[in-house]
């Protein structure tokens, strides 16, 4: 139902400026800045899709190949030398972990061979998976930690591959679509709220082929605008914690890399052989990981 993107040996890294920048500083990464890499996981095979915890001490990921969704299992690992502990033990294919705000479990996206995306839970310290939110994948929060607080997702609207990014409570009241592909064949999977909930930074592909990221207003009043480098193919994006740097893993032709935007220029900012899938920064935002590696 939904297409799968493979890339081979990814290790997640925790990747910072080697010169630290000021506290007020207009942008904490730059591509006349080197990086260093400190490399977190060293499987055999791959680990993808790295997620911070809320206080940035806890690391989790999926070690599975598909930087989208695909075979897997749920890691996690506490920051900066921990054992790697593997936290579920089943067929389903995943997608996409993430802490929720309190810190005290990890969502992800699931899909049984039968078909169909879901979101399951597992508690932060370990412990029994269990299903959270029935056709609702991707899920971002927007503040809080509460059942009432609202969450982003994708659902799946009963047309085919149709899918669109929907607003509502963890309890799945209130619920509002923000963005809906005005293509039939459109699919907007991953969505990024902004620090200060106005905007929504979407993922979107169609019929297999990924699309440029897409600003959109959280009120959902206009379809907004693509952004991050043009003709791209945006597969992840991030927001800085100030909210002044949207953040993409993009491919323009040469591999997949990170760039950055404020407005109106994105610019590339890892660049060689290897690529890198994912964006999650550290609470100060001088810092994130990725996943890093080569096809």
């Amino acid at each position: 139902m939904f297409a799968a993107y493979h890339h081979q040996s990814r290790a997640v890294r925790l990747v910072a400026p080697q010169v630290i920048l000021h506290a007020g500083a207009d942008r904490p990464f730059s591509s006349e800045e080197p990086l260093t890499f400190e490399q977190l996981t060293n499987f055999a095979d791959s680990a993808t899709s790295p997620a911070l915890s809320p206080v940035g001490k806890m690391l989790t990921f999926i070690r599975g190949e598909s930087t989208f969704v695909g075979p897997g299992q749920i890691y996690v690992k506490l920051l900066p030398s921990g054992e790697r502990v593997q936290f579920t033990h089943d067929d389903l294919h995943k997608m996409r972990p993430v802490f929720v705000p309190s810190g005290d479990r990890i969502a992800y996206t699931a899909e049984p061979r039968s078909g169909g995306m879901d979101t399951w839970a597992v508690p932060a310290l370990g412990g029994q998976p269990s299903p959270m939110l029935a056709n609702a994948s991707g899920l971002t929060w927007l503040g809080g930690d509460t059942e009432s607080v609202n969450v982003l997702f994708f659902e799946v609207l009963g047309e085919g591959i149709h899918t669109a990014i929907v607003t509502a409570r963890e309890n799945r009241s209130d619920e509002r679509k923000i963005y809906v592909p005005v293509d039939g064949n459109g699919m907007a999977h991953r969505s990024y709220a902004s620090p200060d909930g106005k905007s929504i930074l979407i993922v979107e592909m169609d019929l297999g082929a990924w699309r440029p990221c897409r600003l959109v207003p959280f009120d959902g009043k206009s379809s907004g605008k693509a952004v991050g480098p043009t003709a791209a193919q945006c597969t992840g994006g991030a927001w800085s914690p100030d909210g002044n740097w949207m953040y993409f893993s993009a491919n323009v032709g040469n591999g997949f890399h990170i760039w950055s935007q404020a407005f109106p220029v994105p610019e590339q900012i890892t660049s060689g052989a290897s690529e890198e899938q994912g964006v999650a920064f550290a609470p100060d935002g001088r810092s994130f990981v990725t996943a890093v590696g080569s096809v």
